[in-house]
């Protein structure tokens, strides 16, 4: 998605700024990091929560909140962006707004917590306009109460105002003119507890009132106050920085910003009022809005004026007075904590072209005038010219929040990160037809839309350890919980009193978290003979790989010693790693004691000597993904323990069919779910237990809104744990990759048969029972997005195991038996989901698992059933290195649609016309290339076409013809286009004379006069000349003889001998008797059939080539017995005297 840029530190005017270490001083890997860049491409995205994007040691890029609703992925695919602009809005209450057109799209992006309108989706209508729509132009109005629906007010480019005091209630509207007198509205924004604010794009500004609960909203102009004392502060601001008019309107509008509701919490006057900032052409703007009275204009300075000034001597060390052909403007503004930040740029074309970017930091206090305190030029320009000025200038600027050291400067196509007033880090969105549709801030992050990439927030990167020793300021426990920790482990088995190596490696590790470093280095030398590392792929790994797995579990499993209830149990152990007795941060205290033993294996040199082991569920898996597997189920009993309230009747009961089924005794102390959340190393065994109660429990004759109510219950207590454990894993891939030798299959926990087949039973169950239970349209579909996160976590289970298998350098014949075994599995599967949501018409939500794990199939019949071509093409674009365009023709082919497949965009006509090249469908690719207009190309195909066509003589013809018209409609000037034309006419000719059979020769061998096969020249000949034609004369076996011509003369066929028996067929034609009352024999011979043909050929002047010598002619088998009668000789040898005599006259 981005691109990220060396980060370099900006020069400073004027102020020394103070410069914090750039991260690329961090001890951590500089390589750029991606989520899941060890996984395989199936499991390349998350549906359930942030999911990291891309991590850097300079920023960090995950997804914001909950998936985008169905509404705005289809508007974002569907829009045509050459007609309709798309531009949306994120609000920090957790609403975000997209406009398209006359379609305005209100959401929540983030959970509304117990209210049910998250993820849900209004559509409204702005009002009519000539001119595009914006999102800037639109402003909602969270509600005051936790839950309830927001408020919304939409202006249209002319002004006029619509207003819905619930967006709940679309057709309840109050709809009003703001009468701009022609100028154009620019930008809404909230401003309560008074309003909107509206301004113009020449400055003019309006304050809308809109009344809370009803349908009622009303307009005023904002104008300076005209009081005698109204310009002091102005006077004095001249005073200080110059004369200048003063204006409020009239100027291009910059930005416009409202300043905290309780700025002025302190003032003495105890006045409600609130102040507003405009940045306008040249000058920076405060306003003021009291509760009671009128608005005034507190003061006005010219802030481009400082920009220039202070521009002029960071860059070119002159005072701006002797740069003339210095151009700036002010772009942006923001707040931030004490003060204001400008944004603007600078071009000297007397030097070079060269724009420059620069921040300015100005302080205020009260109502004064601010001052400049830092100026930041940034480490970035770009060449300017005026045909790209709109664009070069088109930067904004988003603070996460007032007090942030972090500052962005966005475009439509990337994104700068300047940290600390010093250290510059560049994104771009290197996705084709990517761009920034809108910015804000959430939850103290600089939050994005993208159309590709949804909302997705940048931040800097977190650190890859608690224990990272260059980043213990960002240490997320303290020294003192450190030593806590140690000191409540560290009672172990004393080290003299015992060998055992797995006390040895649990002392080195408490001494390291106990700043013991020397201590903890010499128990670690001791293990390293107990590691020789995984020698074949027969080897399990070494006695290191145990007792790192031992320990890792026994910190999972570990007892909660601060309990008093766990100690009067007799159950407790001499360890512990947790102070706490409330069971979620006995759970978390693990996470952070086992992230802290990962960190001790890598510090100590340990972590490289890990092999593999063999997993509690009795497969062998590299050691430090089962150490991930470990923290994966921590993550996994946190997310139950957090639902455990909410759903605590059937949670509890699963909890002591656990424990009972384990035959674990229960002491008086303690409660079953103690137990449970204790051994965190068996949590996924509540799952199958899950599903056999909800069986149970729906056997049983229950109301729809109880079967819904337990289902979903079910649905979601499933969907955290697994998701929370996949999340994890996902994210710390890198964190937990090693580069073994030998790699065995990898079969997550959460992708054992058992939890799969308890996944698939929940699935079955919510689309069996669950569906035609739930009576409204959002429970169907909360109900549905729950099995689309199943499905996404079971897939993403075989993706793994998959690319586990892939990932062996070696394959025996067994293996690859077993992979595509695993892969026909996992199809199967697939293919069930996806289809059972396509059979429910839920045609978004199959797209995005068959988009995930690139189901072509699924996609197809998407795209097929939506009859969505931007989907299609959108498709071929993303799998275009997968072979879609392939597989898309085929499908159309399968499924008879070959005007689907004829009918493909230009732009893929090399794509169709590489594939019609295959002998089964070169029958259409003449089609293609007409449309393509390429008639050269047609020209041959239909020429193959024809020389292959064996069936029909008809169909034979009609592609000959065709052809000759291509090859006439060709611009192609090539000498090889006529031979062309000559060949297409000889074939049709070949035609011609298979048409002129008669009908009773062709009927007497079985055939159709009128749908005849393609007869071969030798097999013509022989029908022209059999005795099967029983009306032949000198016609036919000159027509035979004609056909000589075309036989192919390479193929073993003895041409003399082809010729001899078309002249012996016509002497056999005739009789040749003696006739005693013939006075004249000789005479006779002009009404032989062979004598005639003579006649016919010696026209065209083909004798010598075709007459046959009178020797051969008389040696032929076929006239044996005829050549030995003397009258026949008589005749024959006169008959061929006379021909010569001819000859010989005509010369």
């Amino acid at each position: 998605m981005f691109s990220p840029r060396t980060p370099a530190k900006s020069k400073s005017a004027s102020l020394s700024l103070p410069h914090s270490r750039s991260s690329l001083n961090r001890s951590r890997n500089v390589t750029p990091r991606r989520g899941l860049r060890n996984q395989s491409a199936l499991a390349s995205q998350s549906f359930h929560g942030p999911q990291l994007i891309e991590e850097t040691p300079q920023h960090r890029i995950e997804t914001v909140g909950l998936p985008l609703p169905v509404l705005i992925t289809e508007a974002l695919t569907s829009s045509d962006r050459s007609t309709t602009e798309i531009t949306a809005c994120i609000d920090p209450s957790g609403w975000a707004w997209l406009v398209g057109g006359r379609k305005l799209f209100v959401w929540r992006y983030k959970d509304a917590g117990k209210s049910r309108s998250g993820g849900a989706c209004k559509e409204l209508t702005l009002p009519p306009s000539d001119l595009a729509h914006s999102a800037e132009r639109v402003c909602l109005i969270p509600s005051r109460s936790e839950g309830q629906p927001a408020a919304c007010v939409a202006v249209s480019p002319e002004g006029v105002v619509r207003y819905w005091p619930n967006i709940a209630f679309e057709a309840s509207t109050a709809e009003i003119s703001a009468e701009l007198q022609g100028e154009e509205c620019a930008r809404v924004i909230n401003f309560q507890p008074y309003g909107c604010l509206l301004a113009t794009t020449t400055s003019s500004l309006l304050l809308l009132e809109p009344v809370v609960g009803q349908a009622s909203i009303q307009c005023k102009a904002l104008k300076s106050s005209q009081g005698i004392f109204s310009g002091i502060s102005r006077r004095m601001s001249s005073f200080i920085f110059g004369a200048s008019v003063i204006e409020t309107n009239g100027a291009p509008l910059q930005a416009i910003v409202a300043a905290p509701e309780d700025e002025y919490d302190d003032d003495e006057e105890g006045e409600d009022r609130r102040s507003f900032y405009v940045l306008s052409g040249n000058h920076l703007n405060k306003w003021q809005v009291p509760t009671i009275g009128t608005e005034k204009l507190v003061y006005q300075m010219d802030a481009e004026r400082v920009f220039r000034e202070t521009l002029a001597k960071d860059v070119w060390q002159q005072d701006s007075v002797q740069l003339p052909q210095l151009n700036t403007w002010l772009l942006d503004l923001q707040l931030i904590s004490d003060g204001i930040i400008l944004l603007g740029a600078g071009v000297n074309s007397e030097v070079d072209n060269t724009l420059y970017y620069a921040v300015v930091y100005m302080e205020t206090k009260n109502d004064a005038v601010p001052t400049a305190q830092d100026f930041v030029k940034l480490d970035h320009t770009q060449k300017y010219s005026e045909e790209t000025e709109d664009q070069l200038l088109s930067y904004r600027l988003l603070l996460p929040t007032p007090k942030s050291n972090i500052v962005f400067i966005y475009s439509n196509s990337s994104i700068l990160m300047l940290q600390d007033k010093s250290t510059l880090d560049k994104m771009d969105l290197r996705t084709s037809g990517d761009c920034l549709l809108g910015a804000g801030g959430a939850d103290g992050l600089a939050v994005f839309f993208s159309n590709t990439h949804g909302i997705f927030s940048v931040s800097t990167p977190k650190p890859d350890s608690i224990l990272d020793e260059s980043n213990n300021q960002s240490i997320s426990i303290s020294r003192a919980e450190l030593s806590t920790m140690a000191l409540h482990m560290s009672r172990t088995v004393d080290l003299t009193e015992s060998s055992d190596s797995k006390v040895v490696l649990k002392n080195a590790f408490i001494a390291s978290i106990g700043g013991e470093t020397e201590k903890a280095q010499s128990l670690v030398e001791e293990l390293y003979n107990l590691s020789e590392g995984p020698t074949s792929s027969e080897a399990h790994g070494s006695k290191l790989d145990s007792i790192v797995a031992a320990v890792s579990r026994d910190l999972v499993d570990d007892f909660p010693n601060a309990d008093p209830r766990w100690a009067e149990s007799g159950l407790q152990n001499s360890s512990s790693s947790t102070v706490s007795v409330i069971i979620v941060q006995q759970l978390k205290d693990k996470q952070v004691a086992h992230d802290l033993f990962v960190t001790f294996l890598k510090n100590f040199g340990l972590w490289n000597q890990l092999g593999c082991v063999s997993s509690i569920h009795g497969n062998i898996m590299p050691t430090s993904l089962l150490l991930c597997e470990n923290m994966e189920k921590l993550e996994a009993a946190i997310g139950l323990r957090e639902l455990h309230t909410e759903y605590y009747k059937l949670i509890d009961f699963c909890i002591t069919s656990v424990i009972k089924a384990r035959q674990q005794p229960l002491p008086d102390t303690l409660l079953p779910q103690d137990l449970f959340y204790q051994e965190v190393s068996k949590v996924s065994e509540i799952m199958p237990v899950l599903v056999t109660r909800e069986k149970e429990l729906l056997a049983a004759d229950q109301p729809s809104h109880a079967v819904v109510s337990l289902i979903l219950a079910v649905d979601t207590i499933l969907e955290a744990m697994l998701h929370l454990a996949l999340q994890y894993r996902q994210v710390n891939t890198d964190k937990y990759a090693e580069d073994n030798r030998f790699i065995p299959e990898y079969i997550p926990w959460s992708a054992t048969p058992d939890i799969r087949e308890t996944i698939t039973q929940q699935i079955n169950i919510s689309l069996q029972r669950g569906i035609p239970e739930a009576r409204e349209i959002d429970v169907q579909g909360l109900i549905y997005q729950k099995i689309v996160g199943l499905a996404d976590i079971l897939m993403d289970g075989y993706a793994s195991q998959l690319h586990s298998l892939d990932s062996k350098v070696e394959t025996s014949t067994e293996s690859s038996i077993h992979r595509e075994k695993l892969e026909k599995e996992f199809e199967k599967r697939r293919h069930s989901l996806i289809i059972s949501l396509l059979d429910n018409k839920q045609y978004d939500r199959a797209a995005s698992l068959a988009e995930k794990y690139e189901d072509f199939e699924m996609l197809m019949r998407i795209c097929d059933a939506t009859d969505n071509q931007d989907r299609l093409q959108r498709y071929r674009i993303q799998y275009a290195d997968k072979g879609f365009s392939k597989f898309l023709f085929n499908w159309y082919m399968k499924e008879g649609k070959r005007s689907h497949l004829l009918a493909q965009p230009v732009m893929q006509g090399d794509e169709l016309s590489n594939f019609l090249d295959a002998d089964n469908v070169k029958y259409l690719s003449w089609l293609h290339e007409i449309r393509q207009g390429n008639y050269t190309a047609a020209q041959r195909a239909l020429a193959d076409l024809a020389t292959n066509e064996r069936n029909f003589l008809s169909k034979k013809k009609t592609l000959l013809s065709l052809s000759k018209l291509a090859a006439l409609a060709s611009e192609d000037t090539d000498e090889n286009l006529e031979d062309n034309i000559e060949v297409i006419n000889e074939e049709l000719d070949l035609v011609t004379h298979q048409e002129l059979l008669p009908a009773h020769t062709i009927e007497s061998v079985g055939m159709d006069p009128d749908n005849m096969r393609v007869l071969t020249p030798e097999e013509l000949i022989e029908l022209y000349v059999s005795e099967k034609n029983t009306d032949a004369n000198e016609l036919d076996v000159k027509k035979a003889l004609d056909l000589l011509r075309y036989v192919d003369r390479d193929d073993d066929i003895d041409f003399a001998a082809l010729k001899l028996h078309i002249w012996s067929r016509a002497i056999l034609m005739d009789s040749w008797t003696d006739d005693p009352k013939d006075t004249d024999s000789l005479n006779s011979n002009k009404d032989k059939i062979f004598f005639r043909t003579v006649n016919l050929v010696n026209i065209d002047g083909d004798l010598d080539l075709y007459l046959p010598e009178f020797s051969a002619l008389m040696a032929s088998p076929e006239l044996a017995e005829l050549s030995k009668q003397p009258h026949f000789q008589y005749l024959m040898q006169g008959g061929y005297e006379q021909i010569r005599a001819n000859l010989a006259q005509a010369d």
